[in-house]
């Protein structure tokens, strides 16, 4: 059974599960169009954000992907500083509080989101 949508409390895991390993296969290819609007369905079908704040949220998740590429041609430091941002965003946008500092790259991103609703 599918849950409705309906902000940071209710979400339809399934689709946030799905639009999560879509995102993983177009990362993995490169594919940034297709990981940014990929994005923005898991951001929105997992936080129930304004549509506004999803796509700033999904740009975010977007930009911080390619800084946690392998090593040497990483930048952890900006992909921490994108994630917080994100969470600044989650924070203000619903009744969640992710922890940035949790969340040690984007793929648990998601994880701290729905660890912080309660």
């Amino acid at each position: 059974m599918r849950a409705r949508t309906h902000g940071p409390r209710s979400f339809d895991a399934v689709a946030v599960g799905q639009r999560e390993t879509d995102a993983w296969v177009a990362s993995y290819r490169h594919e940034w169009l297709a990981f940014l609007r990929v994005s923005v369905g898991m951001v929105a079908a997992g936080l129930g954000m304004n549509r506004r704040d999803t796509v700033r949220g999904a740009a975010l998740v977007l930009r911080a992907n390619p800084a946690w590429a392998p090593f040497p041609h990483n930048d952890p430091r900006r992909a921490r500083d994108l994630v917080r941002r994100f969470c600044a965003i989650a924070a203000r946008s619903g009744d969640v509080s992710p922890d940035p500092a949790l969340v040690p790259s984007h793929a648990a991103l998601l994880d701290a989101v729905s660890r912080a609703r309660g």
